[in-house]
């Protein structure tokens, strides 16, 4: 019988006990069954709450937070804003046509 190791509590367990992952290479999941069980079971007890905030310093994009429900969700700034800084250059408006051509005849 095959077995494999637990990512998780780090248990030798039988094949079996792990669920089926098509994507993996071994085809199956890294947690065996009883840690994913808890892993679900902590998640669905758990008083916080996903919430998707737009980025704080004004880029299009948005970043997940985990608050309490009720509770109003922080400003939060990108990855991208945070190392990069504000992309400012994506949200400045060309200048339109008809202005190009009367600054150029003048």
């Amino acid at each position: 019988m095959e077995t494999k190791t637990c990512s998780k509590c780090g248990e030798v367990r039988p094949v079996t006990d792990f669920k089926l992952n098509k994507r993996s290479r071994s085809g199956r999941r890294t947690e065996c069954g009883p840690c994913l069980a808890s892993k679900r079971k902590q998640e669905m007890t758990s008083p916080l709450v996903k919430v998707m905030v737009p980025c704080y310093a004004g880029c299009k994009s948005t970043v997940q937070v985990e608050i309490e429900p009720g509770t109003k969700p922080p400003r939060k700034i990108c990855s991208y804003c945070q190392e990069w800084g504000s992309p400012d250059w994506l949200f400045s408006r060309r200048p339109k046509r008809e202005d190009n051509h009367a600054q150029q005849e003048s």
